[in-house]
């Protein structure tokens, strides 16, 4: 299944249940239940997406996170802005600083 949507997670759940004649357990043990697989899922997801990325892949994709001078929004938000009107032509001159001061 390739959802993290709760109510389709709960219904999956409940038929699997059902189908083996499982004694269906509470709405809150159920609700728990989807929550923590979402959560497995996600860390999966994020564990396989950033195994093979270096320090400074890590350090670059961080500064995406950071405001930009302008302090409106993070840089990855206005990289989103491409062909809504606010994304330069040149992008390049617009980047993130590549060697951020050390906090």
């Amino acid at each position: 299944m390739q959802t993290d949507k709760g109510l389709v997670l709960a219904q999956a759940l409940l038929e699997y249940l059902r189908r083996r004649a499982i004694l269906l357990p509470g709405s809150n043990v159920i609700e728990r239940i989807c929550a923590e697989a979402v959560t497995r899922a996600t860390r999966r997801i994020h564990d396989v997406l950033t195994e093979s990325l270096s320090e400074g892949h890590r350090q670059r994709l961080d500064e995406l996170l950071k405001r930009r001078d302008d302090g409106r929004m993070t840089w990855l938000a206005w990289l989103a802005t491409a062909g809504q009107g606010e994304f330069p032509a040149d992008a390049a001159a617009h980047r993130p600083p590549q060697n951020p001061p050390r906090h």
